[in-house]
Order: structure tokens, then C-alpha cells, then sequence
């Protein structure tokens, strides 16, 4: 019988720990979700950034950003709270560097893709980048990105915005304009077709189509998927 009892204690004691690691786990969670949904941004007077209908903010004070009750993104400037959507762009001033809100992956020239986490910084607006920042907003950095007919031709970045015809809304600053689906943006070796949805970068090429399919952990590197092309790591 003491053997007995000193069993039941022991799975009692055990079951115990279990409950006590679990709540501690739901706990984490919950400050960790709590903290991500509270967690405030401020931008700099000068700062340009822009609103979920795409009209251009140019910050005459210092503003802060933040998580809207709608699950998107809202900036406070004085007593004016603008809505920013799901997912925006801020350049700071003189185009130091841009903030992205909501950004999904980050795609280099050299074949890999870095997931973003919700606040992201592009620190080197002279490096060819792309930033995939929600399922229909894209940001394309570089030193010159222009079109091909010549119709476009910007510095540091250009906001992209794909509708559902393959037509894109681009935006730069005073920028803003509609390109249709046959147009070609380049950057650098960055070579994006909108009529049939890839973008080369040197040896790669991405196929937007594919890009739903991945599901990375924040911050991790890793090679993205290669059609065509002269190879490399798929």
C-alpha cells in the first residue's frame, strides 16, 4: 500500500508540473501577443509615409505608429491619427532609410530570402532589394529604379501596389502613378515583368504566384525558389 501511495504521488507531482509549465506557457503567449499589439513606433518629423488609400504623409512633427483595432496600422501625429492599413512604407528623411510596417520577406540578389518581422528597416537604400510586405504590396530598394519605356525613374525605393488586372500603382515621394500589366521595372539586375508576374535578380528568378507558400520563422534566412535561370539552391 505505501508503494501504491507513494506512486500516485509521484504522478500526482508530475501532472502538477505539467499544469504549472503549461500555464506559464499560455502566460508567455499572452505577454508576448500583448506587447507585439502595444508596441509603438515613432517616426521622425520629415518622415514621409503614406495612408491605406496611398496619399502621401509628410510628417511636420514627430509621429508614432502603432497596431489599429482593425489589425492593421495607424499614425498619431499631434492630435491626427491616420489610418496606414495593413501594411505601409515610412522613408525617413533624405531617404537615410526606410521603415516598412507589416512586411512579410526580404529577397536578396544572391538567391536567399530573410523573413521580416512586423517592423522592418531597410538601412541601405543603394543595395538592389526586394521586400514583400503583404500579399499585394511589394517595395523595390536600389540606387535607380526605373521603368523600361522610361516613363519611371526614382532613388532609394519605390512602393509597390498590384491590383487584381496586374496593373501596379508605384509611389516615390511625389511619385505616384498607375503602370499597366505590360509594363518592366528595373533596379540594378533586378528585372520585374508584371505582365507575367516574375522578377528576375541575376541568376533567380521569383515567381509571385509562389510566394503564399511560404511560412518561415521572423528573422531566419533562407534560399527561395529558382524558375529557370542558370541554377542554384531551390
Amino acid at each position: 500500500m505505501r508503494s501504491l501511495n507513494r506512486k500516485v504521488k509521484i504522478i500526482f507531482a508530475a501532472f502538477s508540473v505539467c499544469v504549472v509549465a503549461a500555464l506559464a506557457s499560455f502566460v508567455v503567449a499572452a505577454v508576448v501577443v500583448a506587447n507585439a499589439q502595444t508596441r509603438e513606433y515613432t517616426l521622425s518629423s520629415g518622415t514621409v509615409t503614406y495612408d491605406n488609400v496611398y496619399t502621401q504623409i509628410t510628417l511636420d512633427q514627430q509621429g508614432t505608429v502603432s497596431a489599429s483595432s482593425d489589425g492593421g496600422y495607424q499614425l498619431a501625429v499631434g492630435e491626427t491619427v491616420y489610418s496606414l492599413g495593413d501594411a505601409t512604407v515610412a522613408a525617413l528623411p533624405g531617404n537615410t532609410s526606410l521603415e516598412v510596417f507589416g512586411g512579410q520577406y526580404v529577397f536578396d540578389t544572391d538567391g536567399t530570402v530573410t523573413t521580416m518581422s512586423s517592423h522592418y528597416t531597410f538601412e541601405d537604400l543603394t543595395a538592389t532589394r526586394l521586400g514583400k510586405i503583404s500579399d499585394t504590396k511589394y517595395v523595390i530598394v536600389g540606387d535607380s529604379i526605373e521603368t523600361e519605356d522610361g516613363q519611371l525613374n526614382v532613388n532609394g525605393y519605390l512602393y509597390v501596389v498590384l491590383d487584381s488586372a496586374g496593373n501596379a500603382r508605384v509611389i516615390n515621394g511625389g511619385t505616384n502613378v498607375k503602370l499597366l500589366s505590360g509594363s518592366v521595372i528595373k533596379a540594378g539586375n533586378l528585372v520585374w515583368n508584371l505582365e507575367d508576374g516574375t522578377i528576375d535578380m541575376g541568376d533567380y528568378t521569383i515567381d509571385l504566384e509562389t510566394l503564399g507558400n511560404y511560412s518561415f520563422t521572423s528573422g531566419q534566412t533562407y534560399s527561395y525558389t529558382i524558375q529557370g535561370g542558370n541554377g542554384g539552391s531551390g
